[in-house]
């Protein structure tokens, strides 16, 4: 439903998962890697109404479950994703200090892995808020960063637009 543009059933079908979830006999790695899974994937239809309070919410809950996880390598993989996805919402409320702080924490927690897609929103993101506080030579080192992946990457054009207005202000602003 979240992807077919129906996001009141897709936000139903989520309540019914949870409590799906929350009556099941599975083990607890198991629960809270599907409601963590859960709620990063209800985040996104919050994202498309621009709901960010109930995405920052949702996000925050996701990462709740995401700590209880047992794997380490499976907590971090998730960590990286949500602190990715929490630096977007952030950065839609302005919030630029929260933003920069879950970007650094995700690239922090970066797999090894060259020309991830989260890589390229993570610098896209963080020179966005950069750009957004002028910070601008700081925000062209990420924004370029962003660029050179750009190429490697399934970037929708949204977010090549985004790259590319930031670096055209930023260059701006340096009267460059």
């Amino acid at each position: 439903y979240a992807y077919t543009d129906l996001p009141e059933k897709a936000i139903a079908e989520f309540e019914k998962s949870m409590n799906l979830l929350d009556n099941s006999d599975k083990s607890e790695e198991t629960l809270n890697y599907a409601k963590a899974l859960n709620h990063i994937k209800i985040a996104n239809v919050y994202e498309g109404q621009k709901e960010f309070l109930k995405l920052k919410k949702t996000l925050l809950q996701a990462d709740k479950y995401i700590h209880l996880l047992q794997k380490e390598k499976t907590r971090n993989n998730f960590l990286y994703i949500n602190y990715c996805n929490l630096g977007a919402a952030y950065l839609q409320n302005k919030n630029f200090d929260s933003t920069i702080y879950y970007i650094q924490k995700s690239l922090e927690l970066a797999p090894k892995k060259e020309n991830h897609l989260i890589e390229f929103r993570n610098y896209l993101i963080l020179g966005k808020a950069l750009n957004e506080r002028n910070e601008t030579t700081q925000a062209i080192h990420y924004l370029k960063k962003a660029e050179r992946l750009e190429p490697f990457l399934a970037v929708s054009i949204d977010e090549k637009e985004t790259l590319y207005s930031n670096l055209v202000s930023a260059y701006e602003a340096l009267g460059n």
